[in-house]
């Protein structure tokens, strides 16, 4: 099993100020990556250079094989998928913005209806589907960013936070819908999350950084109480 993604001595400098500072890391194929840290570590920083959206200052980066400096083919940012956060929507019903990336990568209309209706179901919004996406709460949208990532049948896909905005009683449930979708795509996952849990059950392996540095990296489901300053940032 080979690595989709790598990053050597990477640094990020922003107004003097390191951001990231040395960074070693690797992501295997079918990999599920956690990425933890305390508020203003890097770690968004840190996605968005592994994502192809930002150019680090100094170090190497090397995706699906192919050696990357500042010029990103895209192809390569193709492959991949972005949510954040507060993931920004699509002006336009809820079933618009599944249906109208689907279009853009090549499905025909009715194979794109076909398939953006079924991803709404899976993620439990199929109800939702011809109201304005900007109605929706900040759980369901959440929901539909995941959906409407996971559409595009990404090898990689990178997650910032993503159930911030989701209550706790369907976090359980999303999770799990999550975990079986990646499993069944076999694709890669990076997953930024300040609760300790979440990265308990959607990962394998979890880089703690601080301050920019990696501070310790390990097993998710033993690093925290192996490692004494891990546990200290999440008791």
């Amino acid at each position: 099993m080979g690595d989709v993604l790598r990053v050597r001595g990477v640094r990020v400098v922003r107004a003097g100020r390191a951001i990231l500072d040395g960074i070693d890391l690797h992501l295997a194929a079918g990999e599920r990556l956690g990425l933890a840290g305390p508020n203003g570590s890097g770690k968004t920083t840190l996605l968005k250079v592994l994502a192809l959206l930002l150019t680090p200052t100094e170090g190497e980066r090397e995706v699906f094989g192919v050696p990357v400096s500042r010029t990103v083919p895209t192809e390569l940012r193709r492959r991949m998928a972005v949510v954040f956060q507060d993931p920004p929507l699509l002006t336009g019903s809820v079933l618009a913005n599944i249906y109208l990336p689907l279009r853009i990568r090549g499905l025909g209309r009715n194979k794109a209806r076909e398939e953006a209706y079924a991803w709404l179901e899976r993620f439990g919004l199929e109800v939702f589907a011809g109201r304005s996406a900007r109605s929706l709460s900040g759980g369901e949208r959440a929901r539909l960013a995941l959906a409407r990532a996971l559409a595009l049948r990404p090898e990689v896909l990178f997650l910032d936070e993503p159930f911030a905005a989701v209550d706790v009683t369907s976090r359980a449930p999303l999770k799990a819908t999550l975990r079986e979708i990646l499993r069944d795509q076999g694709t890669s996952l990076l997953l930024i999350s300040h609760d300790y849990r979440d990265l308990e059950d959607l990962t394998e392996r979890t880089v703690v950084l601080v301050r920019g540095r990696v501070l310790a990296a390990g097993p998710t489901a033993t690093l925290r109480r192996e490692h004494p300053l891990v546990r200290e940032l999440f008791p």
